[in-house]
């Protein structure tokens, strides 16, 4: 038995499974036709595999219960994005001579 489930988006699925890769959870990618994401039970997860991600269910169902709360987060996270590729996004600019050395 599979045990399967879609976050908003691909990015966000590609860096659950990452991230859960690096607390030892594998196999957690989707079938290759249908993406999302899923834990096979059948494979004999560890019970600790599965308590392990009931707290991540339990905050997505919290997040998609509250629209707003989601967009703050969404909107904070791409604000501490920019602030950490501005310099980058500026440096490259220089040196492709889109913009002059100061």
């Amino acid at each position: 038995m599979n045990v399967v489930w879609r976050l908003p988006s691909e990015e966000l699925e590609a860096r659950f499974v990452a991230e859960a890769r690096e607390w030892g959870m594998f196999g957690l990618k989707g079938h290759r036709s249908v993406g999302g994401c899923r834990a096979s039970i059948y494979n004999a997860m560890e019970p600790e595999g599965i308590e392990a991600l009931a707290p991540i269910r339990q905050r997505y169902h919290e997040l998609i219960a509250d629209p707003g709360e989601l967009d703050r987060l969404l909107s904070e996270g791409a604000g501490r994005a920019a602030a950490l590729a501005e310099p980058k996004v500026i440096e490259m600019k220089r040196r492709m001579g889109l913009l002059l050395a100061s």
